[in-house]
C-alpha cells in the first residue's frame, strides 16, 4: 500500500502498478487493503489525484460517497476488475450504480471485457451480495454465445472456466464435439470430468466417447469405457485391464465377465511375462488365495512400486506372514515400507522383533518405520520408545518421538503397575522434556519430583544451617 500511495500520483508509476495487477486475488486484496488505510496522512490528496491507479483506489476507500463517486468513472478497460467488485458492495447506491454500468458494458460486450468480468465474477460467486453480477454476466454468455463461449472456455483462470461450463452445460450451449475436446484438453480435472458426463449424457453412441480413452483423468477413462463393458466387449475391455488406474482395471473387469471371461486369467499369464504394479493389482482385485506365488516372486523385483504393490496385494488375499514383513522392513524404498507398516497393523509382531529396527546405523527409512511400528503397540511400549528416541540425532525421529510424548499425556490416565525401567527412562529424557510434560509423566507414573538442590549462601541454606544447630 506505501508504494501504491506513491504510484498513484505519478502516470508512468501508476500505469505499471496496474499491470502488475493481474489476477481476481490481487483485486480483491487491494480492495480490502486500501479500507485500512483510514487516517493515514496524505491519503485524501492521494484519492484526488486524476491517474487510474487514484481512481481505483478511490473506488476502494472506506467512504461509500467516495467509492460511489468513483465507481461512475471506472469505464477503462483496466479498471473493470474494481467495477466488478463494486458491484457486491454493502452499501446499495454503490453497488446499483456499479450494476448499472456492467448492465450497459454488457449489453453488446467485447470478448476481452467479458473475460474479464467473467473471472471477477467466479472469484466472487460464494458472495451474497453477488448473485446480480453472475446474473448478468450469465445473460450476456446465453445471449451471445457464438462470441463469448470460446475466449471464456480458453480464460486462464481455472475458475472462469469451471464456470463457464456449469453455465454452458445447463443451458445446453455446448456441442457434443467440443465437450469430449475440453474434457481431452482442460488441464483442471473438474472441468474435464464436467464436460466428460455432460458428453456422455448427450450422445448414446459409445464409439463417440472412446476419444475419451486419452484421458490423463481415471474417471473419464472409467466413464469412456462404461458402455463397452456393459455391453461385455471383451475386445475393447482387454487392453485397459492393465490401466494405472484402478476405477479403470475394474470397468475393464465388468467387460470381460459380461463376455463370459475371467480376468484374473489375463493377469496370471501377463506376470509370466513382466510383473507390472498395475498386473500385481489387478490379481489382487480378481484373484484368489491361490495367486499368492505371483506376488512373492514379484517381492525381489528390483522396482520399488512393484514391490509395494505386491506387499499390499500379499496381504489382499491374505497370503502375508508376519516374519516376511518384518523382513521387508530393511527394505530402501519408503514406498516399499509404507505397505508393509499398513499390512503389519492386522498381524501381532513380538515387540523383540521391533526394537532392533530402531538401532543406530539402521537406514532411516527404516528407523522411522520400526518407530511408528512400535507407537502402534501398547501404551508402555509406546512410551518407551518414545523417551529412548527423543533425543534421536534423526530430527523426523525425534520430532515424532516429543509429539507423541504429549498425546500419549492426554490420552493415558489410567495405567497399570508402571514398569521398574520407567523411572529411569524419564529422568533420562528430561533435558528434552519441558516443565509441564515433565511434570505431567511423573505425577502420572506416580514418580517423585527430585528435591531441589539449595546452593550455598541462598536464605534457605542458612535457615537449614540454624535449624541444626
Amino acid at each position: 500500500m506505501a508504494f501504491l500511495r506513491d504510484a498513484a500520483t505519478v502516470p508512468e508509476a501508476a500505469q505499471a502498478a496496474l499491470g502488475g495487477l493481474t489476477h481476481p486475488r490481487h483485486w480483491l486484496a487491494l480492495d480490502s487493503a486500501v479500507r485500512s488505510e483510514w487516517w493515514v496522512e496524505g491519503w485524501t490528496s492521494v484519492l484526488r489525484s486524476e491517474t487510474p491507479l487514484a481512481l481505483a483506489l478511490s473506488a476502494c476507500d472506506r467512504d461509500g460517497r467516495n467509492r460511489e463517486r468513483a465507481t461512475t468513472l471506472l469505464t477503462r478497460d483496466d479498471l473493470l476488475p474494481v467495477l466488478a467488485i463494486r458491484a457486491t458492495d454493502w452499501v446499495a447506491p454503490v453497488r446499483d450504480t456499479a450494476l448499472r454500468l456492467l448492465a450497459e458494458l454488457l449489453a453488446d460486450p467485447a470478448p476481452h471485457r467479458f473475460q474479464v468480468l467473467l473471472t471477477m465474477a467466479a472469484a466472487m460467486r460464494d458472495r451474497s451480495r453477488a448473485a446480480e453480477l453472475i446474473s448478468l454476466v450469465g445473460a450476456a454468455l446465453h445471449r451471445f454465445p457464438d462470441r463469448l463461449l470460446e475466449p471464456a472456455l480458453s480464460c486462464r483462470d481455472r475458475n472462469a472456466r469451471r464456470h463457464t461450463v456449469q453455465i454452458a452445460v445447463e443451458a445446453g450451449l455446448l456441442p457434443t464435439e467440443r465437450l469430449l475436446r475440453a474434457a481431452v484438453e482442460d488441464p483442471d480435472q473438474i472441468v474435464a470430468v464436467r464436460c466428460a458426463e455432460a458428453a456422455a449424457a448427450l450422445t448414446e453412441d459409445a464409439a463417440a466417447l472412446l476419444p475419451l480413452l486419452r484421458s490423463p483423468v481415471p474417471t473419464i477413462r472409467a466413464l469412456a469405457l462404461t458402455r463397452p463393458a456393459l455391453d461385455g466387449d471383451a475386445a475393447l475391455c482387454a487392453p485397459r485391464l492393465d490401466d494405472r488406474a484402478r476405477v479403470v482395471r475394474e470397468t475393464a473387469h465388468l467387460g470381460l465377465r459380461r463376455a463370459g471371461l475371467d480376468p484374473a486369467e489375463h493377469y496370471r499369464v501377463a506376470l509370466r511375462v513382466q510383473a507390472t504394479p498395475a498386473r500385481i493389482a489387478g490379481l489382487a482385485e480378481t484373484g484368489t488365495r491361490e495367486d499368492a506365488p505371483f506376488a512373492q516372486a514379484a517381492l525381489e523385483d528390483p522396482r520399488p512400486a512393484v514391490r509395494a504393490e505386491a506387499v499390499r496385494t500379499l496381504h489382499t488375499l491374505g497370503a502375508d506372514d508376519p516374519d516376511t514383513l518384518v523382513a521387508m522392513l530393511h527394505d530402501p524404498s519408503g514406498r516399499v515400507l509404507r505397505q508393509v507398516r499398513r499390512a503389519l497393523r492386522d498381524h501381532p509382531v513380538p515387540e523383540e522383533k521391533l526394537w532392533p529396527l530402531i538401532a543406530a546405523g539402521l537406514p532411516p527409512a527404516t528407523r522411522r518405520a520400526g518407530q511408528r511400528l512400535l507407537l502402534d503397540q501398547g501404551p508402555w511400549i509406546r512410551l518407551r520408545a518414545d523417551l529412548l528416541l527423543i533425543e534421536d540425532v534423526d530430527p523426523a525421529i525425534r520430532t515424532v518421538a516429543a509429539t507423541d510424548v504429549q498425546a500419549w499425556l492426554q490420552t493415558q490416565q489410567y495405567l497399570p503397575p508402571v514398569p521398574q525401567d520407567m523411572a529411569g527412562l524419564v529422568d533420562d529424557a528430561a533435558g528434552a522434556l519441558n516443565e509441564r510434560t515433565l511434570k505431567g509423566l511423573r505425577f502420572i507414573l506416580g514418580l517423585r519430583s527430585p528435591a531441589p538442590q539449595s546452593q550455598p549462601g541462598t536464605p534457605r541454606h542458612w535457615f537449614l544451617k540454624w535449624r541444626r544447630k
